[in-house]
């Protein structure tokens, strides 16, 4: 992910905790704890075939990264929607339970997204 700014979306690891990791999304820091985490889904141009997109799933931890998965697979026509067809980065957060998880997103951006991140996918 070379080509996206990092003061768009980057990633802020430390190896010996994997909680309190933490994802940047336009300046804003979203920090995983025990209790809670973050996904992150990107829906971009694919460069190399107009008119198609990509989308991008991550998550800071994997309870991050199955959620936002699980989100895009629930929600993708209400996300589309939202952005009115459009690129977009979403922030969903992940509140861990015992018996289940509540999602709900924190951050959506759309309809401008920088030249970095509508030039993401390389060869």
């Amino acid at each position: 992910m070379e080509d996206i700014e990092p003061s768009v979306v980057s990633w802020v690891e430390t190896p010996e905790d994997q909680y309190n990791q933490q994802l940047r999304v336009h300046g804003k820091l979203y920090t995983s704890t025990q209790k809670e985490d973050y996904g992150l889904i990107l829906k971009i141009e694919n460069k190399h075939s107009k008119g198609d997109f990509v989308f991008i799933i991550a998550g800071i931890t994997q309870f991050g990264t199955i959620e936002a998965a699980r989100y895009l697979k629930k929600k993708w026509k209400k996300l589309n929607k939202k952005a009115d067809r459009n690129p977009f980065i979403c922030v969903i957060k992940v509140e861990k339970r015992e018996d289940m998880k509540r999602v709900k997103i924190v951050h959506f951006t759309s309809n401008d997204p920088p030249p970095s991140l509508r030039n993401a996918i390389t060869r």
